[in-house]
C-alpha cells in the first residue's frame, strides 16, 4: 500500500496517472489516468471582486453597472453563490449647487443587485447630480477586494432652458 498526497489550488479537471515499473516501461494500475475534478472553496470576500465601468464612473441619467464575481481564497471563481450574501451601498454629494434650477438636486440611492446564477451579480445604479460617491461592495458583510470605490459622476444629458436659466 501507498499513499500519495497532494495540493491543488486552481480549480478545473485533471487527469492522475497512477503508474508502477515494469519491464516494458511504467505500467498504469486498473482504470489510471483518473479524471478529477477540482472545484473552488468556500467564498473569500477579500478575493472576491467587483469588475465594471460603474466602479470606475458613471454618467448622470444613464445607469452604473458592474459585477461582482465570487471567488475563494486561491482566486478560483465560485461557481454559485450558496454561501454568500452580496450587497452594494452608495453614498455621495446630497446636495449640489450647479448654478441653476431653484435648490438642491436629489440623489437616488438605490442599488439593485441581481444574483446571475453562476457566481456573479449584476449591480446596477443611478445618480442624479455631479460629484463624487462612494461605492461600497461586500459580500457577507465584509469589503470586497478595493472597495469601497470613489466613483465621479459626470454630466449625461443636455441642457435644457430650465437647467440654463434662460
Amino acid at each position: 500500500v501507498y499513499a500519495a498526497l497532494y495540493n491543488v489550488t486552481v480549480a478545473g479537471t485533471y487527469s492522475m496517472s497512477v503508474v508502477y515499473p515494469g519491464s516494458a516501461g511504467d505500467l498504469h494500475i486498473k482504470h489510471s489516468p483518473f479524471q478529477i475534478k477540482v472545484v473552488g472553496g468556500i467564498t473569500s470576500e477579500s478575493h472576491s471582486t467587483a469588475e465594471g465601468d460603474g466602479i470606475a464612473g458613471v454618467r448622470m441619467g444613464f445607469p452604473g453597472t458592474f459585477l461582482v464575481v465570487l471567488r475563494d481564497s486561491f482566486g478560483n471563481r465560485r461557481p454559485d453563490a450558496a454561501d454568500a450574501l452580496v450587497t452594494a451601498g452608495l453614498s455621495g454629494p446630497f446636495t449640489v449647487d450647479i448654478g441653476a434650477g431653484p435648490g438642491p438636486v436629489s440623489v437616488d440611492r438605490a442599488m439593485r443587485v441581481k444574483d446571475l446564477g453562476d457566481g456573479s451579480f449584476y449591480v446596477e445604479y443611478n445618480v442624479s447630480c455631479l460629484g463624487w460617491y462612494s461605492v461600497s461592495v461586500a459580500v457577507n458583510d465584509r469589503d470586497v477586494a478595493g472597495s469601497p470605490y470613489r466613483v465621479p459622476a459626470v454630466g449625461g444629458f443636455l441642457l435644457t432652458r430650465w437647467h440654463l436659466g434662460i
